[in-house]
Order: C-alpha cells, then structure tokens, then sequence
C-alpha cells in the first residue's frame, strides 16, 4: 500500500481537464476568473503535468493570485490504483516579499474542485487559511496520503 518513493506525480488525462474546466466555472459563477495557462487535455503527457493558472476578479482590482493542480500515485486497493490529487494556492499578501501559499489535498478530483471553489472566494477576502495546509507541512502530508496513512 505505498507509492514507488514517497509520492510520483502522474499525467493529468483528459477527464481531469473536463475538472479544471469545471473548476473555472464555479469560480466564474463566483466572481472569479480563472485564467489558465493550458488545460490538460491527456494526449500530450509532457505538457500534462500540471494545471496552472492565475486567478483575478472580473473587475481586475484584485491581485492575481497562482493555482496549481497536481495529481499522485495513491495506495493501490484490491485491484486498482487509486490517486491523490492536490490544489496548491499563491495569495499575495499586501507588500509581503513572498507570497503565502496553502494546499487542500483530496482522494478524488471532483470533491477536490467543489472543496477549492467554495473555499477560494473566503480565502480571496484574507480568511480560512486555517482550511489550508500550510507549505510547511504540506510535503509530509502528500507522503501520508500517496502511502494511504492520512
């Protein structure tokens, strides 16, 4: 029940585009804009290792801030392989020289979406970090979760 190393990045497929494009509707619905850079489409792996973008309200007054989508081996049950999928998210704050940054992890890529598009707009106002893992801690927590121990 453990990933090969400690965790292995894997292609995004086309079905985790069909989320991320999701994911840009229900930020849309909230004001938001998401801006992608390239959405997974599954037939170019070298390019689908991630889905990064930069999100701004529709007016522009805000900064704009990082999203990234990542998917993991997970433990492999009974007879299939099982993924890990994390948002990592770059807010800047004021005139800070870096930006802060928090993670939410999921099991499945659509919990992950609805998760990250209810939570964003509040993190977007300077609240609920608290709902994020901190950068700190967030390698030990992808470890736990690609050996099925979180």
């Amino acid at each position: 029940m453990t990933c090969s190393g400690p965790y292995t990045r894997v292609f995004l497929t086309d079905s985790d585009g069909r989320q991320c494009r999701r994911l840009a509707s229900a930020l849309d619905e909230r004001g938001l804009t998401l801006q992608a850079q390239r959405y997974p489409t599954g037939d170019d792996p070298l390019e689908d290792l991630s889905f990064d973008a930069t999100v701004g309200d529709a007016a522009g007054d805000r900064a704009v801030d990082g999203v990234h989508l990542y998917k993991y081996l997970g433990p492999k049950r009974r007879l299939r392989q099982t993924h890990v999928y994390e948002i990592a998210v770059e807010c800047r704050d004021g005139d800070a020289e870096s930006p802060w940054r928090g993670h939410l992890f999921a099991d499945t890529l659509p919990d992950l979406v609805d998760r990250f598009a209810d939570l964003y707009p509040v993190l977007a106002a300077g609240e609920t970090r608290d709902a994020f893992v901190p950068a700190a801690e967030a390698h030990e927590v992808r470890i736990l979760m690609c050996a099925g121990e979180w």
